[in-house]
């Protein structure tokens, strides 16, 4: 599922940046360093978020599981390892990674022509 999103997100940025991307070829960039800068800034960003995520989710988790004691009757605990983490952070940089390099095939199409199309 994971993979998926991140796919989808880097196609997005690809298409959105498909006209800066067109102008940084006719400026002599290389693709790898218009890969660098157009996909890759993100990778700050993902690992903040999965490491905010973490606690957020423990936190919801156990709400609701208070919640349902209230109900039912008993509780369930919830706890999660620090390799359980960093095994989860590691899965979705791999995700995100591999669908930096199926956008990147994409970038790597994109013509020079394009920056000289008018919309």
């Amino acid at each position: 599922m994971a993979f998926l999103i991140m796919l989808v997100i880097a196609n997005v940025i690809v298409e959105e940046n498909r006209k800066n991307i067109s102008l940084m070829k006719v400026l002599g960039y290389k693709n790898k360093e218009i890969g660098d800068i157009i996909l890759n800034i993100y990778t700050p960003f993902i690992i903040f978020a999965y490491l905010i995520s973490i606690p957020a989710m423990v936190y919801l988790i156990r709400y609701i599981l208070d919640i349902l004691a209230d109900d039912i009757g008993f509780i369930i605990p919830v706890s999660i390892s620090f390799f359980q983490g960093f095994v989860g952070l590691i899965a979705i940089l791999i995700a995100y990674y591999l669908g930096i390099g199926f956008s990147k095939r994409v970038l790597n199409k994109i013509s020079l022509s394009e920056a000289l199309k008018r919309e």
